[in-house]
This record gives structure tokens, C-alpha cells and sequence, in this order.
């Protein structure tokens, strides 16, 4: 991490308030949704991956219990993603490229909406987000942690 994100974490002084394990991969935005032909209209439709993530993850997520959460509370929320491999074994004569093509950032909007949802969250209220990924058994971790000094994202004087 650089000095920068240290100092910022630091300065926050962030208290974990969830810290859970999710079995499940949020699907990419890119395969998220389907256009559906409906007459001469086109509108968007959940795909069948989609579904399965939200009805699977909320099985997992339903024992979650809501945050005391006040109006001016911020929050950090991190993510960290595993999959089964992040490298293509096919590389280089078959692959071409070394690291597969997985976008966790695709990935994000389906992992606060899981939090909003179970936690009583907003995500609008997260100003800071950080994501990784790795190798192991696939699935998400989510933590979530409430920042006490945000001054600095209202006034703009995050350095």
C-alpha cells in the first residue's frame, strides 16, 4: 500500500462493525442483464446468473444484523473476491494472455448491494472502497468499517 492510503486509513481511524464470508460470486455487470424485446420496446432483464447470485447470497446474508447507523455515519467498505485461478494455464502457447480476464470492478455494485440490503446500509455512504482478488476457494469476503473522521471527504482535503 502506498504512504497516501496508510495516512488516509489512519487519519479515519475506521472501526470494523461487519466482517463476513460469502460463498458466492457476484456475476460482471457485463453478464448481469439481458435486453428483452417486449413488442416494439426493449427493456432490461435480469440473467439467469444474476438470480441465482441474489437468491443464493441472501440465504448466506439473512442472518446479518443491521448496523446503528445515523445520518452523518461513513463508511469503508472492503472487499476481497477469490477465485479458483487468476492466471490462464494455457499461457503462453494457447492463452493469450497471462492473467485471466476476470473484472472485479464489474463485480462491486452486486457486493454493495448485498451489504445495503442485509446490513441497512446505504452505499451512497461509503467514500471509501477497496477491492482485491486472489487465488482460493471461490467466493467474496466483505468488510465494512465505520470511518469516525471524514471531515476531509466533505471539505475535499484528503491529501
Amino acid at each position: 500500500m502506498s504512504r497516501d492510503i496508510v495516512r488516509l486509513l489512519v487519519a479515519t481511524q475506521p472501526k470494523l462493525v461487519l466482517d463476513k464470508h460469502v460463498p458466492y460470486v457476484p456475476p460482471s455487470l457485463n453478464r448481469a442483464y439481458q435486453i428483452v424485446r417486449i413488442g416494439s420496446r426493449h427493456t432490461l432483464s435480469k440473467t439467469k446468473a444474476l438470480k441465482e447470485f441474489v437468491s443464493s447470497a441472501d440465504k448466506v446474508a439473512c442472518d446479518w444484523s443491521n448496523v446503528e447507523d445515523n445520518p452523518t455515519d461513513a463508511y469503508l467498505l472492503r472487499i476481497d473476491f477469490t477465485f479458483k485461478a487468476l492466471t490462464c494455464k494455457g499461457w503462453p502457447k494457447k492463452a493469450k494472455s497471462f492473467w485471466r480476464r476476470i473484472d472485479t470492478s464489474n463485480r462491486i455494485k452486486h457486493a454493495e448491494d448485498l451489504v445495503s440490503k442485509h446490513v441497512g446500509v446505504d452505499d451512497s455512504k461509503n467514500v471509501m472502497l477497496f477491492i482485491t482478488k486472489s487465488v482460493g476457494e471461490e467466493g467474496m469476503r466483505v468488510r465494512l468499517y465505520k470511518v469516525t473522521d471524514y471531515e476531509g471527504f466533505i471539505d475535499g482535503n484528503i491529501e
